[in-house]
C-alpha cells in the first residue's frame, strides 16, 4: 500500500515494563517508577479506569515481526481481527474496526488483555508519558 503511514497509537494497550522498570521480571512488570506493583497495575486497569487506553477510537501500531504473531494470537482466541498492513509488513489495528470498539484482544468483561504475556512492543512501553486521566501514567 503505497504512502503508507501507520498510526502512532499513544494511547495503546499495556503498560510499560522496559524504559525505567525493573527489568528483572521480563514480559511482566515487577515495579513501576513511582513505587506502584504490577498487582496495583493491574487493578487499577481492569477494575478502576476498565482499560481506557484499549478503547475508542486509537491505533495499536504493529512492527513487521509482530503481525503475524498478533494474527495467530487472534485466530487462536477465536477473535475476529481487522489488520492493514504496510509494504514493509508492518502494520496497525483500529480498535473502532472491532466489535465493542476496543482492542481485539481486551475481555470486554474483565478489561484484562487476553495475550498480555506476549503483547506487542506499543503496548509494553504504555504508557510513556503523563496522561491526565490515567493514574499508572501518574505514578511514573
Amino acid at each position: 500500500m503505497a504512502g503508507f503511514r501507520t498510526p502512532r497509537c499513544g494511547d495503546s494497550t499495556g503498560l510499560a515494563d522496559n524504559a525505567g522498570v525493573n527489568a528483572e521480571t521480563p514480559g511482566n512488570i515487577a515495579v513501576l517508577p513511582g513505587g506502584l506493583t504490577a498487582e496495583a497495575a493491574s487493578q487499577i486497569c481492569m477494575h478502576k479506569c476498565r482499560a481506557m487506553c484499549c478503547r475508542g477510537p486509537l491505533y495499536l501500531s504493529l512492527k513487521a515481526s509482530e503481525v503475524l504473531p498478533f494474527q495467530a494470537q487472534a485466530k487462536a482466541l477465536g477473535v475476529e481481527l481487522v489488520l492493514v498492513e504496510a509494504d514493509d509488513g508492518a502494520g496497525f489495528v483500529s480498535f473502532l474496526e472491532h466489535p465493542g470498539e476496543h482492542c481485539p484482544m481486551l475481555d470486554d468483561a474483565t478489561s484484562a488483555c487476553r495475550v498480555y504475556a506476549d503483547r506487542p512492543e506499543r503496548c509494553r512501553q504504555f504508557p510513556d508519558k503523563p496522561r491526565p486521566d490515567c493514574e499508572i501514567s501518574r505514578a511514573r
